[in-house]
C-alpha cells in the first residue's frame, strides 16, 4: 500500500511502545517531517486531568474539515471522510496508554476489520468511533497547534519558525 495508508498501520509500534513505555501516560504517533512545538506540546498534555483513560488527542478533523480541503496530496479522499464522528490529523496525535494498548493488540479484530479503510489516522478514528468505549477526545485546534507539518502547513510554519528564532526559542 501506499505511505500512510491504513495497509501501512503498524500496530507493532503501538505494542512496541505498550511494552517499552508501560508508566507513559500517553503515547503519540507523528511523522517524520513533522515540526513539534515541545513546550506547547507539554503543556496540552498535562492539561489533560489526572487519571483521564481513553483519552485521544490531536488537531480534529471531521467531514466538514475533510469536505472542504476534498482530496489532495496530503488529504483523503472525499469517500474517506467520515461522517458523524472525528480523527485526528496524522501529522501528530496521542493516545492514552490503554488505547495504545487496545489498538495494538493482536487479536483485535475491530482494528482487523477497519484496516482497509482509508488512512492510518482516520482507521484510529473510525475503530475508536466503532469501539463502543467512552473516549475523551482533545482538540489542539487549528489556530496554534502542538505541531506542524511543513507541507499541510507550509505559510503558517514560516511565520512560526520566523517568530521563534525572534524570541530566541
Amino acid at each position: 500500500g501506499a505511505p500512510g495508508s491504513s495497509r501501512n498501520f503498524r500496530r507493532e509500534w503501538l505494542r512496541f511502545a505498550a511494552v517499552q513505555f508501560p508508566s507513559a501516560r500517553f503515547i503519540g504517533k507523528g511523522d517524520m517531517d513533522t515540526f513539534v512545538y515541545a513546550d506547547d506540546l507539554l503543556s496540552a498534555i498535562r492539561d489533560v486531568p489526572a487519571g483521564a483513560q481513553s483519552v485521544y488527542g490531536g488537531i480534529a478533523n471531521d467531514y466538514y474539515i475533510c469536505a472542504a480541503v476534498g482530496g489532495g496530496i496530503s488529504h483523503p479522499r472525499i469517500e474517506e471522510c467520515p461522517k458523524g464522528w472525528i480523527f485526528m490529523q496524522g501529522g501528530l496525535y496521542f493516545l492514552s496508554q490503554n488505547l495504545v494498548q487496545w489498538l495494538g493488540r493482536t487479536d483485535n479484530a475491530m482494528v482487523r476489520f477497519h484496516e482497509g479503510f482509508g488512512m492510518e489516522d482516520i482507521l484510529v478514528g473510525r475503530c475508536l468511533h466503532h469501539s463502543g468505549m467512552r473516549v475523551m477526545y482533545l482538540d489542539w485546534g487549528h489556530s496554534r497547534p502542538a505541531w506542524l507539518h511543513p507541507r499541510k502547513n507550509i505559510s503558517v510554519f514560516y511565520k512560526l519558525h520566523a517568530e521563534s528564532k525572534e524570541r530566541g526559542t
